[in-house]
Order: C-alpha cells, then sequence, then structure tokens
C-alpha cells in the first residue's frame, strides 16, 4: 500500500521507501488507471514521514531511503 502526499497542483506517491513517483498537472488532475508497466501495485506499505510548513507551500517527504523536499 503506497502514501499519497497531494496539493493542488503536485502529487507524491511513495511506492516503496526506495521508489517515489511525482505528478504535477496545473488542473490538479492525474491519471489514476493502471499501467501496463507496473500491473502488480502490491508493494507493502512503505514507512515514510511528510512534513508541511505552516502556509502549506512546502512539503518534506521522508522515507529509509531518500529525503525530498519540494
Amino acid at each position: 500500500m503506497s502514501k499519497v502526499i497531494a496539493g493542488k497542483t503536485y502529487r507524491f506517491t511513495v511506492i516503496t521507501d526506495n521508489l517515489l513517483r511525482i505528478e504535477e498537472d496545473t488542473t490538479g488532475k492525474f491519471e489514476d488507471r493502471p499501467t501496463q508497466t507496473v500491473v502488480d501495485r502490491e508493494f507493502g506499505k512503505p514507512d515514510v514521514q511528510a512534513l508541511y510548513d505552516n502556509n502549506g507551500h512546502k512539503v518534506e517527504i521522508e522515507t529509509k531511503g531518500f529525503h525530498k523536499s519540494r
């Protein structure tokens, strides 16, 4: 099971501790249909922490494998 961190124009999906999907769209519409590339999406639950600043603009995502700041 993955963890989704989303805002109005972005969506981060933490798939595993080392795999992050990054999407950005000015309309806030994202693709949710399955793809041929990843048929089995049962990766387990990642250990992830998401931190937001006070005004909701900065997002920090941390796992055992990476630290991503936007």
